[in-house]
């Protein structure tokens, strides 16, 4: 495990539970039906901000 990407893996971390925070902010009003998220600007962040994490704790697990 390098040092760099476990600092990469912990600014998006981060980054992913602000836009979760942000997200929950501007649909706290909204009616939810079932599971589904409400489609939005915040929504897609949520969902981009996610992936790159992901991506991020790949490169962590495969010692990059």
């Amino acid at each position: 495990m390098k040092e760099q990407t476990l600092k990469i893996v912990v600014t998006e971390t981060e980054r992913f539970l602000e836009k979760v925070a942000v997200y929950k902010e501007a649909t706290k009003d909204i009616k939810r039906y079932g599971s589904s998220l409400v489609e939005g600007k915040e929504s897609g962040a949520v969902r981009r901000s996610s992936m790159d994490l992901t991506r991020a704790l790949a490169d962590l697990r495969l010692g990059r």
